[in-house]
């Protein structure tokens, strides 16, 4: 590449990450779905000192806590800190996605177009991806992971580059594990084509071997650290044993959940139609036979792909977040087709597609949705609930006294931020303690958050409906609430109760109380 092209590439991606800058700062103010408050709770108390599956609990591997710990080190915990983890990982994605194009593929105008798409795409409000849930971490390894993995060299061994794509791999995996799908099938097919060539199989075999050996490695070295500190049991149990179970809760396999995956209901669902339509025409484009001479890297795109729409369907849930790991295949897919036709037709006629692509996608996709204010994304997402947990939590801040306590009984960790109140319990999850949701893990939690309850008493209890259902009516905490608390109001939908001995106000009488 000369210097003049790689100075204009300079500047665009400083665009790029600029204009991703200003565009999350549209929702710097919006209130936080529940699992980013939980993430960022525990990653509080990580910093504190206190320990991972057994003292502060939610069912994620240590990755996405530890990330959130460390955006709390460097500017505090609360909107700059999601701020910040979501610009950063968009940006580290885009760059992954051009170094992908430019280097590992040795297309430089690829690289362009693939970070440029995503710079449109990767906010988008209908897959919830302006926050930074796991999926945006994962991205961002694994787009990286893939593009060191692509550029391995046939001639020799590349220990520097097999260690570095396997340490990536094992951090997406740390995120969640259900990324282990793509991974493996990226690598059988790395394998597959080193194999064939007698000059390059040895070297080939080495560096897959090398990939797979540093993320099996990471792993075992994880579960060995939460053995030297007596917790291997705990993590174990939360790490591997509960997702079967939750992967179960409706009833279904792990294969029957990937064969619903790929049911027209799954592929196509309303939030994603439009991005479904392009990723199903370069998929088509494919099949035809017009990618040219780009056929190796389409096989290479093809397995990404699969693998990803296996990891999105084995939790069984499709919610839209899930489909953001769909996002930069969506604009490496872009990318390839748009690169394709310059090769066709000219650079300016590719170039000249990507625009008109990306103004119309832009124009009917995107800008309408900053047309909204940041509880209005909320609450399109959501619905209500999260801006009513901000408003309650802010009301309860005006309410309670410095030295009175909260207990949320829901998994509304948003409202302790907002109320200014830190959590009774280290079961950020409250529904892990219920037996029909937590399973095998509620006899201790349920133990645990009683034993904490009864040890702070807290002055306010607030309770959601769907919790105290959830909990039924033997549940052990729901009757030492029912015991030792009266409901005297609701407050944004959710009932409010106070000490048997104690009845203040100030709080609306409650139509419904729990």
């Amino acid at each position: 590449m000369r210097w003049t092209e790689y100075r204009v590439h300079l500047i665009l991606l400083l665009l790029f990450a600029a204009l991703i800058a200003c565009m999350r700062l549209h929702t710097y103010s919006e209130p936080l779905e529940r699992d980013l408050d939980i993430y960022a709770w525990i990653g509080h108390y990580l910093l504190q000192g206190r320990s991972l599956y057994t003292d502060l609990i939610d069912i994620k591997p240590p990755a996405i806590f530890v990330t959130y710990a460390l955006a709390e080190f460097a500017v505090g915990m609360g909107p700059a800190q999601t701020y910040l983890l979501g610009v950063v990982s968009a940006i580290a994605t885009m760059l992954g996605l051009y170094w992908l194009g430019a280097r590992s593929l040795q297309r430089p105008w690829l690289g362009i177009a693939a970070a440029a798409c995503w710079t449109l795409l990767c906010s988008d409000l209908e897959l919830q991806a302006n926050q930074p849930n796991t999926e945006v971490f994962i991205n961002a390894a694994m787009v990286w992971g893939v593009a060191l993995l692509w550029a391995l060299p046939a001639q020799r061994i590349a220990w520097v580059q097999s260690i570095g794509g396997g340490l990536l791999f094992l951090l997406a995996s740390l995120y969640k594990p259900v990324v282990i799908a793509p991974v493996a099938m990226l690598l059988l097919l790395q394998l597959a084509r080193s194999v064939p060539v007698m000059a390059i199989r040895r070297f080939g075999l080495i560096q897959i071997a090398t990939v797979a050996a540093t993320g099996a490695l990471g792993w075992a070295l994880l579960l060995a650290w939460f053995w030297l500190h007596g917790s291997l049991a705990e993590a174990w149990q939360i790490l591997f044993v509960y997702p079967q179970e939750y992967a179960r809760h409706a009833g279904q396999s792990l294969l029957e959940n990937i064969l619903l995956g790929f049911s027209a209901k799954n592929l196509l669902p309303a939030f994603f139609l439009p991005q479904a339509i392009i990723l199903f025409v370069s998929v088509a484009a494919v099949l035809l036979g017009i990618a040219g001479e780009h056929a190796r890297w389409w096989r290479g795109y093809l397995v990404w792909l699969l693998g990803t729409m296996v990891a999105v369907a084995l939790p069984r849930w499709f919610f839209p977040h899930y489909y953001q790991l769909l996002l930069p295949l969506l604009c490496i897919a872009m990318a390839l087709m748009l690169d394709t036709l310059s090769l066709a037709r000219g650079r300016r006629i590719g170039s000249a597609a990507l625009v008109i692509f990306l103004v119309g996608f832009g124009i009917y996709r995107v800008l309408p949705q900053y047309r909204l204010d940041a509880r209005a994304w909320s609450e399109h997402k959501y619905g209500s609930v999260f801006v009513d947990s901000a408003n309650l939590g802010t009301q309860l801040a005006t309410q309670l006294k410095p030295q009175e306590s909260l207990f949320v009984f829901g998994v509304y960790p948003g409202i302790y931020k907002y109320a200014g109140k830190p959590p009774p319990t280290g079961v950020m999850n409250l529904w892990l303690a219920l037996a029909d949701y937590g399973y095998s893990l509620s006899p201790r939690l349920s133990a645990m958050v009683l034993a904490q309850l009864k040890k702070t008493s807290p002055d306010r209890v607030i309770l959601d409906q769907y919790t105290w259902e959830l909990a039924t009516p033997t549940d052990p905490i729901r009757q030492w609430l029912q015991a030792n608390y009266r409901v005297i109001g609701t407050q944004f939908g959710m009932g409010v109760a106070v000490p048997r001995t104690f009845a203040p106000t100030t709080v609306a009488p409650s139509e419904n109380p729990p």
